[in-house]
């Protein structure tokens, strides 16, 4: 999605000129979006493995936000095995149950979001 206010609650201000990516966990699938500037295409992959959720990155164009429905926050989030740091890199809600992670670096790679 292209977010660009708040008002759908689904984002801020913040989000534009990022992809931001809703996530429902639960059933392993991929999504390519097509940019409409012509610069290519994205895709985003979900795997649900035990004890762990993967989503992998491929031909990434722009920044990124992932919007991931989680009913608990995890005790590690990974891109490229690397820890992101909760407060700066991810934020999860309590009440809205929803991990909210912010790639700033246009890159392909892996986020892996561990129980």
């Amino acid at each position: 999605m292209n977010i660009q206010r708040s008002y759908t609650g689904l984002g801020s201000e913040a989000n534009t000129g990022k992809d931001t990516w809703l996530i429902y966990p639960g059933m392993d699938h991929a999504f390519t979006l097509y940019h409409p500037d012509k610069s290519g295409s994205t895709t985003v992959t979900m795997k649900n493995l035990p004890g762990k959720l993967e989503i992998t990155v491929t031909d990434a164009k722009k920044p990124s936000i992932y919007t991931i429905r989680m009913e608990t926050k995890p005790t590690k989030v990974l891109f490229n095995e690397v820890d992101l740091r909760d407060s700066t890199d991810f934020h999860y809600d309590t009440q809205k149950h929803r991990l909210t992670v912010n790639l700033e670096q246009v890159k392909d790679g892996v986020l892996k979001l561990i129980q």
